[in-house]
Parts: C-alpha cells; structure tokens; sequence
C-alpha cells in the first residue's frame, strides 16, 4: 500500500479507487483542471473537456472526475459523450474515474453505452472498473440496467457485490418488480459470505423496506457482529407490529450497542404496542442519553390513547418525574416532544424554561402539535411563545421555532405573522418563515412579499431564501410570480439561477433552454503545497466531552480539508446543534441553529465528492439542496450511512475518541481544533 505522502504523486486524488498508477508530481495541467472544476465550467474554449484526451493518464483521470461534478446538463451532451469513450480507454483508474464521473452526472444518455459495453459485469477484467460502473448505473435508474446491476450480484469481486446491493437501495419500492428485486436480494445476503458484502445487502433490504427480507434479518439480528446485528435491526423495524419482529427488537433494545438499542425502539414505536414497564424501566435507566432519549421519543410515538394506561404505573411516573434532572438535553428535549407534552406537564408539574434552547424550542413545538388545554400550559413564560425578541427570546433556535409553531395553525393570523417574518433582519428566520410558508395550501396571492424578500436577502443564508422564496412563488403562481422567476433567471448564485429556470418550466409548462455561466475564480489550495503540504494532516477537535482525533484527506478533498484548517480558530465555541442518534453529530455554527456558516474565503464550498464510503467516524461536510453549498459545518456518522455514499463530500475520518463520539449530546461545544502534525 502507498503511504499517503506518495499519494500526491499519483496526480494527488487517489479519489478513493480513481487513482493513476505512475508517480506525478501535481502538474500545471491539473492545477488548470482545478480551477476549471471550482468553478463548474469547460472553459472558454472547452479546455476542461480536452483534458480528457491528454497523452497523461493521470491527466484524464483527474479531468474526469471534474467533468464528473457538473451536473447535467452543464456541460452539455459533449461532455458525456467524451466520458463515455473513456470507458474504452486502456488506463483502469481512467475508466474507474469515467464511469464514477456518468454516474454524478446523471445524464439519461450515459445508460447506452453502459449497458453496451457490459461494463460493470463481464466485459471488463478490472473489478474496480466494474464496481465503479455499476454504482453509476444503479444512479441512472432505468429499467434497462436493473438486470446487469442483479448480475452484479454474482461477481467474484466483493466490491462489485457491495455496489450491486447498495444500487437496489437506490431504486423505486413502487416498481411492478420490486417484490422479485426483494426476494433475490434477500437469497442473496442469505448465502453471502462475506460480512461486509452481507452489510450492504441488509442495508438495501432496510432502505427498500423489504418484507421479503424477514427471515434474513431474524438471523443477522443475532450475529456476532455489531454492524450486522445494526442493519439487520433496522431492517425489522420496518416490519414491526409482527409478534416474532416485536420479540427480536425487545430483546435488541438491551443490546451492548446503543446504536443498536436506539433502532430497537424506534422499531418498537412503529409497532404501535405498548411497552412493558421493565421495557421501558431498562431503557430509560440506559448509560447512554441516546437510548434514553430513544426511549422517550418511542413512547410518545405510540400516541395519547396508549400513554394514559402506562401513567398509572409507579415505575413510568417515577422515571417521567427525575426527567428534568436528566443531564442530558436530548432526553429533555424528547420529553417536551409532541404527545409527550402532556404527559410531561402533568407529571412534573409547571414547567420553568429550560437553560438549554433546545429543550424551549422542543416545549413550543410540542404546544404547537399538542393541542393541550392552555391550563396545563400556565408554566411556560410567555416569551417562550412571543416572536418578539425585545426583552424576550433571543435564541436564533427558539425563535425559529416559534416560526414553525405557526405553521402548525391554519389560519389568517398565522399566516399573517409568518409573512411578517419575510422581512426579519435576519435571514435564517427569514428561511424558516418561507419553509414554513411552503408548506401552506396556498390560494392565488400577491407575491409582492415574497419579491421584496426576494430583493433584500443577501448576505450568509440568503442564497438558501431566495431559492426557496422562488420555490413558493411558483406553487402560488400567477404573472407577478412568472415575472418573480424571470428576475431570478439573473440572479447571481447559480443554484437560485438553477432553480428558478427549473420551476419557470414547470409553471409555464414550456421548455427554456438553459446555459449557465461559469462560477468566479476564487482562492484555491493545492495539495503538496502551503497548508496542504501535508496529504493526510491529523487535527484534533477537542470538544466539552473529550477529544476526538481525525486524519484528513487532502489529496482527495483539498478545498475541504484547506477549509476546515482555516476555520479552526472560528471552531472554538461553537455546538453541536444537531445530534441524531445513530446516524450524525453536526457542529460549527456560529448561529447555533443549523442555517449558518459560510467557506473560509465567504462563499459557498464546492463538493468533492469521491467514491470513499461513509463509515463510523467519517468526517462529512452538510449541505442544503444545493450540491456545491458546503461552509463552515461538520458532522460525523455515528455508524456507515450508504445513502449518503456519492452525495456529501467526506474529508476526514475519526481515527481515536470514539467514546467521545458516542457521548456527544446536543448543545455541547467544539473548544479547540488544533493540527498535530
């Protein structure tokens, strides 16, 4: 194996499997193809596409990964046509890169010669290559491919199995052969032997939610091995409701693995049978605030008519009663949830607002969707409630909260408030009126509000506004509306650009040619140079619960790793505003509500998406609808996560601390982010 310093010279960007096999240093051409791919374009002249024929294989490869992340239709049918010969050229990681590159693309085209080819089953002796076509296929979602993706199936190579499986996981449930497509996927993990192939087989039996996978998982829920006994876990909970299902997922939620015991609850609620006391007596009293919190969010899922018998019960009404104590804020905030409010208020008494702004925007979503008698309701202060910030809340999390508890009244005078806040000073609450807003059964109406929020939004978070705010005055419509969309055409972001010609055609029902113009040049970083001198840095994040300790992977995502490095100092203090059990801790917002964070340089990030695979600990860069909208946020996976494999950017991975991983709670702090060498 390479050692990472060597990875530079195979033109920097291994890309996880796209990698060239003769030592380069980085060349002016790829540092060209660089800055062409920052900023989504050919060239002038088409130069990013002539790459593609470079005498250089590390050349090509490189080019093609760049041609990769323009979505189509950027670059034209050209572009795909040049991919598309490459699957024919005689440099594997050339092909590898191709066929990945088809695949983010996404042009219907690309299917032709695929299929063709036979690339991705037989035809091609490089399994790399193989495994890298049928990930693209599985992406292009046509009828015609599905056969030559089961084929995949039966391929010697373990990699090419794993793409195969996790590609049925990509297609409709709703298909007339989807219920064949379960059955031979479940034959399948049945006699896989190999366990990380038989993961991703579990994996797209969960995501398909296959009934036919039953048996299967049955069996995996007892294995030896955690990751298997959590996808085969997650897999029952779509079954849940079956007396067999239920007695597996009781006996999970004891599991060793929180992550493990958090699935078997979740699978318990949807079952929709009341827990036991000793169930539920077990769970709350678990080590790890993920299951407690887990515990909780199940119990109020069963619903209000089920929560009254167990409220009688000593041990039930015990447990609710030392909830406020919990130090935990996710188990707070799961006990202020919906039907869980009443309960809660009637067991603990008067509420007084919570120090943490998440358990009092929990408290004003649960009021919102409790519908509980104001009388129980007397404890909350008012300003919980007001969208008044003078002399009340001042938490840009509650606030917006308060914005979503609107949404939740049908009527004018909700509708009226949330319109006002299209004119907040601050955009992130300006955002959550206009998603809230979307969510309305809207009439014909004037859109002059949503064009003046429209005008004013600029600055961080604004982009995300404008294309929402565009998204709404197209479900309004009318000629004000159309006129709204035409302006947007112009806009200087090119998501809103995108977004607006997209819902324009919808609302006209006309087709309108699109090309759109190049992104600016901006400041960028070379690996093998400056802060990226070194490929693979480890940098520390110290946060209020430990240290975790992550190797970045700056020949494969250099704007991301240069990003991250210079926004250490601005880490300090931040929290992790958003933790979902079992699947991601997300932090590095100065707001604190999730909305903000811009790169290092102001704008917004592009991805560098690769074929690496999330993986517990993967270090992962969030983003909105739009693909290139990365900034100054993180998140780390708590277990594998391949629906997000080939669609968030990962540019580290956790390496020590993974205790503190686990213990990492809402509301807790990053104090230090520090390179060690």
């Amino acid at each position: 194996m390479k050692n990472p310093a060597a990875v530079l010279l195979l033109a920097f960007a291994s890309l996880s499997s796209c990698v060239s096999t003769a030592p380069q240093p980085v060349s002016a051409p790829i540092k060209s193809i660089l800055r062409l791919e920052d900023r989504r374009t050919t060239g002038p002249n088409g130069e990013l596409l002539q790459f593609l024929a470079d005498s250089d294989a590390a050349v090509r490869a490189r080019a093609a990964t760049a041609v990769g992340r323009l979505k189509f239709p950027n670059g034209g049918t050209q572009a795909t046509t040049k991919l598309r010969a490459l699957l024919r050229d005689g440099d594997e990681s050339v092909r590898a890169c191709a066929a990945f590159a088809l695949g983010m693309r996404e042009d219907p085209a690309a299917y032709e010669n695929l299929v063709a080819l036979g690339v991705g089953t037989k035809q091609d002796h490089s399994a790399l290559v193989r495994a890298r076509a049928i990930e693209a296929a599985s992406k292009l979602n046509r009828a015609e491919l599905s056969e030559e993706i089961l084929a995949a199936l039966d391929d010697p190579s373990a990699d090419v199995r794993i793409e195969a499986a996790a590609g049925t996981a990509r297609w409709k449930t709703d298909a007339l052969n989807a219920s064949a497509i379960n059955t031979r996927l479940a034959a399948f993990v049945a006699k896989e032997s190999d366990l990380r192939v038989r993961t991703y087989g579990l994996f797209a039996l969960e995501r398909r939610k296959a009934k036919e996978g039953r048996d299967v998982c049955l069996k995996s829920a007892q294995s030896a091995d955690v990751d298997e006994r959590l996808f085969a876990v997650r897999g029952l909970a779509n079954l849940a409701g079956e007396p067999e299902v239920d007695a597996a997922l009781t006996l999970a939620s004891r599991d060793s693995d929180w992550r493990i015991a958090v699935e078997a609850m979740r699978g318990l609620a949807k079952s929709k049978a009341p827990f036991s006391s000793a169930t539920f007596a077990a769970t709350l009293a678990s080590a790890s605030h993920h299951v407690r919190a887990a515990a909780l969010e199940a119990i109020a899922a069963l619903g209000e008519a089920v929560l009254m018998a167990p409220m009688r019960d000593a041990t039930f009404r015990e447990a609710f009663k030392r909830l406020p104590a919990d130090k935990s804020t996710s188990v707070r905030v799961a006990a202020m949830s919906n039907s869980l409010l009443r309960v809660s208020l009637e067991l603990m008494g008067p509420l007084q607002p919570d120090a943490s702004a998440h358990v009092r925007a929990a408290v004003i979503k649960g009021r919102a969707k409790d519908r509980a008698e104001e009388s129980l309701l007397d404890g909350i202060e008012e300003n919980w409630l007001t969208l008044e910030p003078e002399g009340g809340e001042k938490s840009l999390l509650v606030r917006g909260a308060q914005i979503e508890a609107l949404a939740e009244r049908p009527d004018d005078e909700a509708t009226k408030a949330m319109m006002e806040r299209l004119d907040d000073a601050d955009n992130g609450l300006r955002l959550a009126a206009v998603t809230a807003l979307l969510e309305q059964k809207w009439p014909k109406f004037d859109v002059a509000a949503l064009a003046r929020c429209y005008d004013t939004s600029m600055g961080e978070v604004s982009t995300e506004v404008r294309f929402n705010v565009l998204k709404l005055a197209a479900k309004i419509g009318g000629n004000e509306a159309k006129k709204l969309l035409e302006r947007g055409l112009e806009d200087p972001d090119a998501y809103v650009r995108r977004t607006a010609h997209d819902e324009l055609e919808k609302l006209t029902g006309s087709a309108i040619p699109w090309t759109d113009r190049a992104l600016p040049e901006v400041e960028l970083g070379f690996p093998g140079e400056g802060a990226l001198a070194n490929l693979r840095p480890h940098v520390v994040i110290a946060t209020s619960r430990g240290e975790m300790e992550f190797v970045l992977f700056a020949d494969e995502a250099p704007q991301h790793v240069l990003n991250f490095l210079k926004h250490a100092d601005f880490y300090k203090g931040t929290t992790f505003h958003r933790v979902v059990s079992d699947f991601v801790a997300q932090g590095g917002d100065a707001r604190g509500d999730g909305n903000g964070g811009s790169s290092w340089r102001g704008d917004a990030l592009r991805h560098e998406i690769t074929p690496r695979k999330y993986v517990r600990g993967s270090l992962g860069m969030p983003r909105n609808e739009d693909w290139d909208s990365g900034g100054s946020q993180i998140f780390v996976t708590h277990r594998a996560t391949p629906h997000l494999d080939g669609r968030y950017t990962i540019f580290g991975e956790l390496v020590k601390g993974f205790d503190v991983l686990d213990a990492i709670d809402l509301g807790d702090t990053i104090d230090e982010v520090r390179v060690l060498r």
